[in-house]
């Protein structure tokens, strides 16, 4: 699953790229603000092939303030975001950084109104960025085109079923050439971004066929009579997944322990993955090779896996 960084402060385009992200969400906010995405971070991300996204936020709670401020803060989003030569198409997230009770709901929804009517008007996509309780809530009520969900306040769920759930923002920051930053999960192929350097070539049909592959997922009654439900993501690399878990309503993301370098091709094991299993405790994944082959999942790393 491809990761993009947010942070405050650049480590450069050649460290992210080194690192293995394939882009950033970057700030707008009002000028000057040392945050907000420059010109010269623009070029560098265009030399290093990699792609941006875009954020608004002056502080944490404005987007308690209603219509009248997100169309005042969507004007000038869209102003920045066509400064810094941002495509069309280019989701401006309009930020919703606390956790936001029900009561200010309603304003909420209105300030994402009137920030997403700004930036359509000069092309681009509205957002938000939040926890998963208000990204149903807007997502349902149609007052974003796309969510960006936080880890923060948000219980435990990360909304992978929710289409318009693009990016998740996980708990643990990195480091990377010296500067602390968020480390973000992109959900969809489409995370909102653009290519300053141009659109990559685009996949080829085997590729295309194997990204981001939804596998069937299987159930189990367990003893204390909930049923829980796996489910994986297959990446381009064949041998490279991510398992969730749906524990009832609950929604964890088994993640860190059933991924790709987990994974122990078993003999047999070609063809596409049709399904998941549990096989003496562990998960594997069916595939349909002719041979009923599996990819064993351990539950820890052992000795012997790739």
């Amino acid at each position: 699953m491809a990761q993009v960084l947010d942070y405050v402060a650049s480590p450069g385009a050649a460290a992210i790229a080194s690192a293995g992200f394939v882009g950033a969400a970057r700030y707008l906010a009002p000028l000057p603000n040392s945050k907000c995405l420059t010109d010269a971070e623009v070029a560098d991300f265009a030399a290093h092939g990699l792609a941006l996204t875009l954020v608004w936020e002056s502080y944490a709670n404005r987007a308690r303030e209603g219509a009248n401020v997100g169309h005042a803060d969507g004007a000038m989003a869209a102003q920045q975001a066509k400064a810094r030569g941002a495509a069309p198409g280019t989701c401006i997230f309009g930020a919703v950084d606390f956790p936001a009770p029900q009561s200010d709901w309603p304003q909420i929804a209105a300030y994402l109104d009137g920030l997403r009517a700004e930036a359509r008007a000069e092309g681009f996509r509205g957002g938000g960025y939040g926890d998963a309780p208000l990204a149903l809530t807007m997502i349902r009520d149609g007052h974003v085109d796309l969510w960006w969900q936080s880890f923060a306040w948000s219980g435990g769920v990360i909304l992978t079923h929710t289409p318009e759930v693009v990016l998740f923002q996980r708990q643990q920051q990195t480091t990377v050439n010296g500067h602390q930053v968020d480390v973000n999960d992109c959900l969809r192929a489409d995370w909102g971004q653009w290519w300053p350097g141009g659109t990559p070539a685009p996949p080829s049909a085997q590729e295309a066929d194997m990204a981001m592959t939804l596998v069937p997922s299987w159930a189990t009654l367990k003893a204390d009579g909930r049923c829980e439900f796996y489910q994986a993501v297959q990446g381009a690399d064949p041998n490279t997944f991510v398992v969730y878990s749906f524990n009832g309503a609950q929604l964890d993301r088994v993640d860190g322990t059933f991924v790709g370098q987990w994974f122990q091709r078993q003999t047999n094991a070609t063809g596409p993955v049709v399904g998941l299993a549990e096989i003496g405790g562990e998960v594997v994944a069916l595939c349909d090779g002719g041979g009923g082959g599996v990819y064993r999942i351990g539950t820890q790393q052992s000795a012997g896996h790739p």
